[in-house]
């Protein structure tokens, strides 16, 4: 284990599939302190509250489900809380850190760790496979700009809202956001919802 602001890290994981979350478990033990595994949103809030960790390590196919309102409530009621948020991405994406993890693969242990010290140090961290994508997709040429607009429905994604809640914000139809949503997946080159959170985040 090490220490952080002389104590030990305290990490509460958060995954969809409880095989992933025991193997993260494992691959974190020797090094931090693993205070509980969860598998849905309102255990999560529930463990969170409890158990009070300094890192959150969330499976973001938990949150995507219910709008992010896991991480809002924690966020809400424990700001010194860190999140870090990981996902399965597509295979022309690259692995993700839990995909790593179930093979058993060293780099994911070391992956998750620099993700959780960064974090710690209130720095940002972006999986190497998100990295890549992102210069990818990153072109300015004219086919890939996004409109005001996708600009607009592409935040209120990522910040969680139902399609049928940016529609009622925006003032727009719900065929509208869907049309926005799978044309910036168009221009963008990304082919699924985990990829485009990636993106926006």
């Amino acid at each position: 284990m090490y220490r952080h602001c002389s104590k030990w890290v305290r990490i509460l994981v958060a995954a969809d599939h409880a095989p992933v979350a025991a193997k993260i478990n494992r691959m974190l033990a020797p090094e931090l302190e693993v205070v509980g595994i969860v598998h849905d949103n309102q255990a999560l809030i529930k463990a969170a509250l409890d158990l009070k960790p300094d890192v959150v390590l969330i499976d973001i196919a938990i949150s995507i489900r219910d709008g992010l309102q896991a991480v809002e409530a924690i966020i809400q009621r424990l700001p010194q809380t860190k999140i870090i948020l990981h996902t399965a991405t597509a295979k022309d994406e690259g692995r993700s850190c839990a995909e790593k993890a179930w093979a058993g693969e060293a780099a994911a242990a070391r992956e998750f760790s620099d993700a959780i010290r960064l974090a710690l140090k209130g720095d940002a961290y972006l999986a190497p496979s998100i990295v890549e994508k992102v210069s990818q997709t990153s072109d300015t040429s004219s086919s890939r700009q996004l409109t005001d607009r996708e600009y607009e429905v592409l935040a209120l994604l990522a910040a969680g809202y139902p399609m049928k809640n940016i529609a009622y914000r925006l003032g727009i139809t719900y065929r509208t956001v869907t049309f926005h949503k799978y044309r910036m997946m168009e221009r963008l080159g990304i082919e699924t919802n985990a990829g485009l959170m990636n993106y926006a985040l």
